[in-house]
């Protein structure tokens, strides 16, 4: 009937049920460094409420110049270690783009890996200058892809952020509905 012995839960559960922002891959970018970590980090955010993981490894000239290889490879690798069924969340990859000359190049040779409904997380480096938002998220729209922007504080021009957060241009609000 009731057991007032029974330990309770009090894992905090986040408000949403996806993440499309996080450092899981084992062994690609400054994230999980190994298959053992990505496993306990993937497990915690099970414990969290999540239901699905988009891995979004750094795409970075110079530091971290993955590919579509090199991000398929580690998460082929972190499938093989566990039964996804069983424990009841899903995962798929797509990247973190810092916005650069590699990230050019990488759009002119459509090597993108979109996330699912096409969009794309890009990101701004506290060191350079800001790029021309405007013009690079207008043509990444007319080449099908939706953009996310993972943190906006790395601009020093981050107010203007507003504008294309409230228009849609840069929301990912339609993704997580």
């Amino acid at each position: 009937m009731f057991n007032f012995f029974k330990k309770k839960n009090n894992t905090p559960k986040l408000p949403y049920t996806t993440e499309v922002h996080c450092h899981v891959l084992p062994g690609i970018d400054d994230g999980s460094p190994d298959v053992e970590h990505s496993l306990a980090l993937i497990h915690q955010m099970k414990e969290w409420g999540l239901e699905r993981i988009i891995a979004t490894p750094h795409v970075t000239e110079a530091s971290f110049e993955n590919t579509p290889q090199t991000i398929g490879s580690a998460y082929s690798r972190l499938c093989q270690e566990t039964n996804w069924d069983e424990l009841g969340i899903k995962l798929c990859y797509s990247a973190e783009y810092r916005m650069d000359d590699n990230f050019l190049g990488i759009l002119q040779r459509e090597e993108i890996i979109p996330m699912p409904g096409n969009h794309i997380l890009i990101e701004n480096s506290f060191l350079q200058p800001f790029w021309n938002i405007k013009s690079l998220v207008f043509d990444l729209q007319i080449k099908g892809l939706s953009p996310i922007l993972a943190h906006p504080e790395k601009s020093e021009r981050g107010s203007r952020m507003a504008d294309f957060q409230t228009d849609g241009r840069l929301s990912g609000k339609r993704f997580a509905q």
